[in-house]
Formats: structure tokens, C-alpha cells, sequence
């Protein structure tokens, strides 16, 4: 996953899809080399520079290992910031609401029943929130790297449903 986070920073750094052609990849390279580099570009620090060699470097790999394969052994995509961002405030809430669960209930006895467990009652609402977002990246990103967790969270967010 940490290669996939790089090559998405190094995508958008160049300002560039996944399925980008080389030649785009040069343009840019030289557009943000006039002015990025530190001697003749908009800023003295090298530092932009050095990151934009370093994310070049990057895509060349990303070029040379796509050369290589089949196209049935190509990647469909990369996650999208959108549905991380989604898998991320499922997730969120879904700890969120449990640790309050428990916090709220002090080590007293576990109730099931909501008229005599209000906390339960909130908790299963915060829950079916998560589960909302959970399933929202199953149905509209089925390609998505989050779906198996996503469908293991629904799982662990049923148990507290029923």
C-alpha cells in the first residue's frame, strides 16, 4: 500500500491519471523542471525540485513495470482519495461509537435491550451511519482496495444491530 500512496502523490504532483501517457509525463516533467529548479524556476529552495525528480523516478518505474505486463495483469486502479476519505469516516465513526458505548457504561452489566440500555440505542445508531458509508464503497467503488475490510466491518457492525 505504501508504493500505491507514492504513486498517487507522485500522480498528483505531476498532475496526472493513472492511465497517463508517456509523452504527458515528459511535458510536465519539463514544465515543473523550469519552475521548480532552484536556479532558474520561481523558487531558490531546491527542495520542490529534488521532490520533483524523485516523484519522476517514481512514474519511470510505474511506466517500465506497466510496459511489462499483460493487460489482464494490469491494476484496474488505485483507491481514490474520495473513497478512502469515505473508508476513513466509516471507520472513524465506527471506533468512535464503540469506545463511547463502552465509556458510557462504566463497567455496569451489558443490557441488549434498548428501554433498558439507552446508550445501546445511541450506539446503534452511530453505527448504522458506518454501516452506511461501508456499503456505499461496496456499491459504488466494487473495485475499491477497501472492500473486503468494508464488508468485514458490516460483519462486526451487524452483530450490534441485531
Amino acid at each position: 500500500m505504501k508504493n500505491d500512496e507514492l504513486l498517487r502523490e507522485a500522480l498528483d504532483f505531476f498532475n496526472l491519471d493513472l492511465d497517463f501517457e508517456e509523452t504527458e509525463l515528459k511535458r510536465n516533467f519539463h514544465t515543473l523542471a523550469l519552475k521548480f529548479h532552484p536556479d532558474r524556476g520561481e523558487y531558490t529552495s531546491e527542495v520542490l525540485f529534488v521532490q520533483l525528480i524523485k516523484y519522476k523516478e517514481i512514474l519511470d518505474k510505474y511506466i517500465e513495470s506497466q510496459k511489462k505486463m499483460s493487460p489482464n495483469e494490469k491494476p484496474k486502479k488505485l483507491a481514490s482519495k474520495k473513497e478512502y476519505e469515505i473508508y476513513k469516516d466509516a471507520k472513524n465513526i465506527e471506533s468512535k461509537a464503540i469506545l463511547d458505548y463502552f465509556k458510557s457504561r462504566d463497567g455496569s452489566t451489558l443490557q441488549l435491550l434498548e428501554q433498558n440500555n439507552p446508550e445501546l440505542a445511541v450506539l446503534r445508531k452511530k453505527l448504522e451511519k458506518s454501516k452506511e458509508l461501508y456499503l456505499k464503497i461496496i456499491y459504488d467503488f466494487p473495485t475499491s482496495i477497501w472492500i473486503y475490510d468494508a464488508k468485514e466491518s458490516i460483519e462486526r457492525i451487524d452483530v450490534w444491530l441485531k
